[in-house]
């Protein structure tokens, strides 16, 4: 029930704030976009944070992975009663690229996740729902778009049930925002 929540939740605010903050100019960068993220999430969830102890954590370390650079954008965690990390319910991986960024700079993001989804490093990971939202200002066609997805088939085989893409970009001159489930 709290996950189906978080994650329903997840998914409006980046098909209805993030869009709204988009089309306002409130986000430059991906540290707007990320602190923008945060602020809704922190609103929509305010009571249900703390009857259950949940927290939101940005550039949380990911626990026993010794790789440079190897942080969650956001994560939202569930504490025990000695206030320590008991599972991360969701990771929250952001990009915002400017018109024609080569696509494979997302990838990273993709790859990073699809790892820890096979891998899981750490038993509080082993129920980790992972979004990827990625904000790009590339023109698209509309038929373009229909496919846009940053996952190869063999990524959402592997991460089926876990991972959600929030997308957001320009076609034909007018802000699209959508999520797709794996």
């Amino acid at each position: 029930m709290i996950k189906g929540l978080i994650h329903k939740t997840i998914k409006e605010i980046w098909e209805n704030n993030i869009s709204k903050d988009y089309h306002d100019n409130f986000l430059l960068r991906e540290d707007s976009l990320k602190n923008a993220f945060y602020f809704h999430l922190r609103s929509s969830l305010s009571d249900l944070l703390m009857e259950q102890k949940l927290r939101i954590y940005t550039e949380l370390n990911y626990r026993d992975i010794n790789v440079p650079g190897s942080r969650a954008d956001l994560a939202v965690a569930q504490l025990d009663d000695l206030n320590e990390i008991q599972e991360v319910i969701a990771v929250i991986e952001f990009k915002y690229k400017r018109s024609n960024v080569n696509e494979r700079y997302y990838q990273e993001d993709v790859r990073k996740i699809v790892n820890l989804v096979k891998s899981s490093p750490h038993p509080i990971y082993d129920e980790t729902y992972y979004y990827l939202a990625f904000l790009n200002e590339t023109i698209y066609e509309p038929i373009r778009s229909e496919h846009l997805s940053y996952t190869t088939p063999s990524d959402r085989v592997v991460a089926a049930g876990r991972i959600t893409e929030l997308l957001g970009y320009q076609e034909d001159g007018v802000s699209t925002w959508y999520s797709i489930d794996h």
